[in-house]
């Protein structure tokens, strides 16, 4: 009888651990898509923060089921509102930088038959009588243009520039900022282009354990480190045609192109690996820090879309 009761409490508390974990994904969250377009993610970070703080005061497995969705609805929606505003963003700056180099494409040839006929004529007045005001004029035409040889290549450094800037911006929206892996639109992006090919491939999905209480015994700043090493070990574990993202707060899943028995037993290798002492460097001490990771898998088919990946993902249980 002891021992089912200590059993009982045993798994109470996991049940108040997980739903710890749970309320401070949802804060993290809201506080991320509050930050990356404060314009559209405002509203949806206040309806987490809501249901946040009403599973705080009251929370049960309906609750936390019916949570689940609204979660989602409230990622997708954002999603889809941003991805909006970075498409049409980016859109304006590609009619720019191509308005800019039809504007260049279509004044110089003229600009340059304007010149050289002027410099003709200059010539003849030249031939002609040898007047002063000719050759006045010619030294004036040479000053314009190698003014208008500036200002072509000022233009020209201006489109470069521009153009730079552009792939910058699109590179920035498909990494996570902390960690420098790809972020979930970006693993949406990857799986439509599978799906696209018919390429084989699995998703595994990677879960620091009790990484809330980590963050809470030694700080976030050590916390947001320790995701970083995750992030690079990872990384150094796949290949190059395979991809690696942050799924949330302490998550990441990787796309690995191969079948499913191979998947397994990459992402049982990838976990251990990922399990076991890091070293983070804070107020110039040192602090050792043991990570156990739980992970788990799913095959990807044909017939699926990124959708259904998607909450597919959301319903793993890493073990």
């Amino acid at each position: 009888m002891q021992a089912e009761n200590l059993e009982q409490d045993q798994e109470v508390r996991v049940a108040f651990v997980a739903v710890d974990s749970y309320l401070s994904a949802l804060a993290s969250i809201s506080s991320v898509v509050s930050g990356v377009f404060p314009d559209i993610g405002s509203e949806h970070a206040r309806k987490l923060i809501r249901l946040r703080n009403r599973l705080a005061f009251d929370a049960d497995v309906r609750g936390l089921i019916e949570s689940r969705e609204t979660l989602i609805n409230e990622l997708s929606a954002f999603s889809e509102k941003a991805r909006s505003v970075y498409g049409s963003r980016t859109e304006a700056v590609q009619k720019s930088l191509a308005l800019l180099s039809e504007l260049k494409d279509v004044l110089a040839p003229q600009t340059n038959e304007n010149f050289r006929t002027l410099s003709a004529l200059c010539g003849r007045i030249e031939a002609l009588g040898g007047h002063a005001e000719a050759a006045e004029l010619r030294s004036a035409l040479e000053g314009l243009g190698k003014e208008r040889e500036m200002v072509a290549a000022g233009l020209q450094n201006q489109v470069r520039m521009l153009e730079s800037r552009l792939k910058a911006t699109e590179l920035l929206a498909s990494i996570d900022q902390l960690t420098g892996v790809g972020n979930r639109s970006e693993l949406e992006h990857q799986i439509a282009a599978r799906l696209k090919v018919n390429k084989q491939f699995c998703l595994l999905l990677f879960d620091v354990d009790c990484f809330h209480a980590v963050n809470e015994k030694y700080g976030n700043v050590c916390g947001d480190e320790l995701l970083k090493q995750v992030a690079a070990r990872l990384s150094n574990q796949i290949r190059t045609r395979d991809f690696v993202c942050r799924w949330s707060g302490d998550e990441f899943v990787v796309i690995m192109e191969c079948d499913l028995e191979n998947a397994a037993r990459r992402c049982k290798q990838i976990s251990q690996w990922l399990s076991g002492p890091y070293r983070v460097k804070t107020d110039a001490e040192e602090t050792r820090v043991e990570l156990h990771m739980s992970s788990d898998l799913l095959e990807c088919q044909t017939a699926d879309d990124v959708h259904d990946l998607i909450l597919r993902i959301g319903e793993l249980r890493p073990s």
